[in-house]
This record gives structure tokens, sequence and C-alpha cells, in this order.
């Protein structure tokens, strides 16, 4: 069952959010988000001068080609606390604030908080009646790891056909945002709604939309991923399964097992998504993580940095680069 969040103080917490960094489509989708308005236990207000501490969506320190691992930011307005709500899928986590996929090595509790994603990237998927679910276990989705090529591989060439539903494609990650109703979304939804188990294993980064979705959907998600941090406040034990990333070729055998704790598992993931994440309750979850953040002593940069620093990304990056530049000068 979820820890239900209330405030823990009478008033609303007064935050900014700070969309400027924000392009068009990304924007709307934004407004759409907070458009619900104010909650029991958080207040927008249209001024950073007028808030208790600003909100950042977005993700612009992070590893990879192109990417700054270190952000500077503009100071807000009279020392305002800022904190960023991230979804990239390599963060650094420089800055403090929410997270969709920091890895536990760079993770600080003192720092971060692990959240949903902001961007609602499938509006076709709803709840679904249990009567729908004939498939054991399903998985849609690119092999954008190794960990997913070697999980899809396994199951296409030796997974029973008739208990699972294993699709590798792409993403239409250049129409997110079309609400039209494409049929590659719909096909999405479909198989979670066929589907008793869906499998959510890392791809680009440690975390994945598919946990979240898979919730909304009233079915139960199967956690693939060794150095994800798992959202507080909800008994995870009770609404999902966490297989570690080196039993993926037992994946069939475990879920067999536990297919008879499914109904009460997939209740309790949709109850949880209701009670966290949806559209009613999400600013009140943003508020219970904010006031925890803010009630922590203010975050050390250097500190942070040194953290960063540290990571075998980091100097994956950076080799990649010193190699880029002796072959630009030869």
């Amino acid at each position: 069952m979820s820890t239900d969040r209330q405030p823990t103080d009478s008033a609303p917490l007064l935050v900014y959010v700070d969309l400027s960094r924000q392009e068009k489509f990304h924007r709307q989708e934004w407004e759409l988000l907070l458009g619900a308005g104010n909650s029991a236990g958080l207040r927008l207000v249209s001024e950073e001068k007028d808030a208790e501490c600003s909100l950042v969506p977005a993700s612009p320190w992070q590893f990879g080609p192109g990417k700054s691992v270190f952000g500077y930011s503009s100071p807000p307005a009279d020392s305002i606390r800022r904190f960023v709500w991230d979804f990239g899928d390599r963060p650094t986590g420089y800055e403090p604030g929410l997270y969709c996929s920091l890895p536990r090595l760079l993770f600080d509790d003192r720092r971060h908080r692990s959240f949903c994603y902001p961007i609602n990237y499938n509006e076709q998927v709803s709840a679904n009646d249990f009567c729908d679910a004939s498939l054991l276990f399903g998985f849609v989705g690119a092999n954008s790891s190794g960990l997913r090529a070697r999980m899809t591989r396994n199951l296409l060439l030796h997974g029973r056909a008739d208990e699972m539903l294993v699709t590798v494609q792409g993403g239409p990650w250049d129409a997110m945002l079309d609400r039209s109703g494409l049929a590659i979304k719909k096909q999405y939804a479909d198989a979670l709604r066929r589907c008793r188990f869906f499998l959510c294993p890392r791809g680009n980064g440690v975390g994945s939309v598919r946990l979240f979705e898979t919730m909304k959907a009233a079915r139960v998600p199967v956690i693939i991923s060794d150095e994800y941090v798992l959202p507080t406040g909800i008994d995870w034990d009770g609404c999902s399964i966490r297989i570690a990333e080196k039993d993926i070729a037992d994946l069939p055998r475990i879920l067999r097992e536990r297919d008879g704790d499914w109904a009460r598992l997939a209740t309790n993931a949709q109850r949880n998504w209701v009670d966290n994440f949806s559209e009613g309750r999400l600013l009140n979850s943003i508020a219970c993580h904010l006031r925890e953040l803010m009630a922590l002593p203010c975050p050390l940069s250097l500190l942070a940095r040194a953290r960063v620093l540290g990571h075998p990304a980091y100097s994956k990056m950076r080799s990649g680069l010193t190699r880029l530049r002796q072959t630009i000068r030869s």
C-alpha cells in the first residue's frame, strides 16, 4: 500500500516553476501538467521572488556527447533554494532536486529524490480490466542497452509464445507529443492491456517510463535495473517485482511462480500510481519531496562536483574527448 502523502504544514509550499528552458512543444506539455492549478500541499506563484523555492524542469547536465557535465545556472532571486526536475537518461546529479534516472552511485538522499517522468509520453495508456490480461508477461521497446538485447534475445529464442508478448521496436520519440492517436502508441497500450506482468528493464538510463505507465495501466511492473533508486513513500514489494540483471534468463520461471500474486500486486500498483503520480496528487508529491530537501542543509556543490568527477561515465567521456582532439590535431 502507498504512503498517503499529505502536506506536513497547514500552509501550501509556494513554488515557482521556471519554464524558460522549455521549447514550444514541451512548454505546452508543462502548462497542461501545471494547469490543474494548486493543491493542498503546493501553490504555484508567477514570480520567483514570491516563492519559497523554485523548480526547473530540465535535463541540461548530462553525461554524453554534446552535453555539459556541469550546468551554471543564474542565481535564484533572494537566495531562494532552486531544484531541478531532471528527466534525462544520463544525469550527473550535480544539482539538487527530483531525478527520473539518477544511478545509485551518484545518488545522495541529502540532495536527490527519485521521481516519475513529467511528460505524458503515451496518452493512450489507461487503467485496464484484469480479465483482459491473457498473457503472463510482455515487453515492447528498443534494444537500447546491452541488458535489453540479452533479455529479448533469450526470450525470443527460448520463451513460450503462448505466455508472452515481446516486440523489439523503437519508440516514436520524434512524434511523442503528437496527441492524434498514433498507431504505435495504441499498440503499446494494447500490449500493456494484454499482459499481467510488464518488463521494465533499464535502457539508455537506469530509469524507465514503463514503470509508471505499467502502474497506471493496472499491471505489475517487473523492474530490471540494479542501479535504479526507487521513489520513496511506496511499498514497492507490494506492487512490483524486482529482478536482478544477472537473473534475466530466469524471467519466465520467476513470473510463473508469482502469477498467483498478480491481481493483488496490480491493484496495489494502480492505487500507488493514483495516490502519488496522478494528476490530482502529483503536486502534493512534489511538495513533500521539496519540503524534505529544503529541511536539509544546503548541498555542497564542491562535494557534488567530486562525486560526478569520480563517476566512470565521466572518465570514459573525458577519454573519448581526448582521443577526438588527438585525431583532429593529426
